[in-house]
C-alpha cells in the first residue's frame, strides 16, 4: 500500500509484478487531498494517476479476477463524503476501469475517530 509515491510504485512494477498495488488516495483532487494527506504535495494525483495507468497497462503485471489493484479511500464525515467528492472520484478512476478487464477495486473504509 502506498499513498502514490511514484518511485516506488514503478519499482514495485518493475521488480515484483506479481504483488498487488493497493494506493491510499483518500480524495478526488489534489487540493482536498493535501488536506487530508500532508506528504501529497511530493507527488500530485494526476501523476499519481499516470503511474497507476503506467501500471494497468503493463504486460508484466498480471492482474485477474482474485487480483485486482485497490484504491483506499477513508470516508470522512464533512471533509471528502459530499456527492460531488463522489461525482469527482467517479470521473477520475472510469477512464481506468476497463483497463486491464476491470481489475480496480475501490475500498471505502469509514473513518472511526
Amino acid at each position: 500500500s502506498t499513498v502514490g509515491v511514484i518511485p516506488y510504485m514503478r519499482k514495485l512494477r518493475k521488480q515484483a509484478p506479481d504483488v498487488q498495488l493497493a494506493i491510499s488516495l483518500h480524495a478526488p483532487n489534489q487540493m482536498l487531498r493535501e488536506k487530508i494527506v500532508p506528504t501529497s504535495t511530493a507527488y500530485p494525483i494526476e501523476k499519481i494517476m499516470a503511474a497507476l495507468d503506467d501500471h494497468l497497462e503493463d504486460p508484466n503485471v498480471h492482474l485477474t479476477h482474485s487480483r485486482k489493484v485497490m484504491i483506499e479511500y477513508v470516508v470522512i464525515d464533512g471533509v471528502n463524503d459530499s456527492d460531488e467528492c463522489a461525482y469527482e472520484l467517479a470521473r477520475l478512476l472510469k477512464p481506468r476501469i476497463g483497463k486491464k478487464g476491470r481489475n480496480l477495486v475501490l475500498n471505502l473504509i469509514p473513518y472511526n475517530p
